[in-house]
């Protein structure tokens, strides 16, 4: 084969979920392109080189600061702590979160050699001052997940903010008897009154 199709090949294979036979047709794909849509497709790679994170809260931008830090419709009293950039468009999503962020990078994982220096943590502690009022930790309702929201909330109580928690519960259509014990117990004990 060719080398520079092989080594698409087996780049395209470092993406989650790409094996040999979806890189292969991915790579042969691209070689029917027409050149002009190729180089479209290679500046749009080549462009991927100037995004850096925002200094502030960790998400991913090509300015100075990303488009929450720099807007000046965003609610500063409230930051909302998630562990990766794609959980920020799942919440800006539900169209109803209007405050700050700040993006960890991950979650505290030892398992995965992923350790609290490993997190983008003391930058959050350096942004809380008097006009931050709240601090919801969004962390996912994984173990790891919830490790780190533990450490989190544990190192916030030192400073005056309110700390709330996402809800966690029974997803809907959800089957008690398939359900893992965690989620059980989340929804036990985030039970409201009715």
């Amino acid at each position: 084969m060719i080398p520079a199709l092989e080594e698409l090949i087996e780049f395209l294979r470092l993406f989650p979920g790409i094996g040999e036979k979806s890189a292969r047709r991915m790579a042969f794909y691209l070689l029917k392109l027409s050149p002009d849509k190729l180089d479209t497709f290679a500046e749009s790679v080549l462009a991927v080189k100037s995004i850096t994170k925002c200094p502030r809260c960790g998400m991913f931008t090509q300015e100075d600061l990303c488009e929450y830090c720099r807007s000046s419709h965003r609610e500063r009293s409230t930051i909302c702590v998630v562990e990766e950039v794609q959980d920020v468009q799942a919440i800006e999503q539900t169209g109803i979160y209007k405050g700050l962020y700040h993006i960890l990078g991950g979650h505290i994982s030892p398992v995965d050699g992923i350790f609290l220096p490993d997190l983008n943590i003391s930058s959050l502690f350096e942004r809380i001052d008097a006009s931050v009022r709240e601090v919801i930790v969004a962390t996912n309702p994984t173990l790891e997940g919830e490790a780190t929201a533990n450490y989190l909330i544990e190192q916030l109580r030192s400073f005056p903010v309110k700390i709330t928690r996402l809800a966690t519960g029974l997803p809907i259509g959800g089957d008690l008897s398939i359900l893992s014990p965690i989620t059980v117990r989340n929804s036990l004990q985030n039970r409201k009154d009715q």
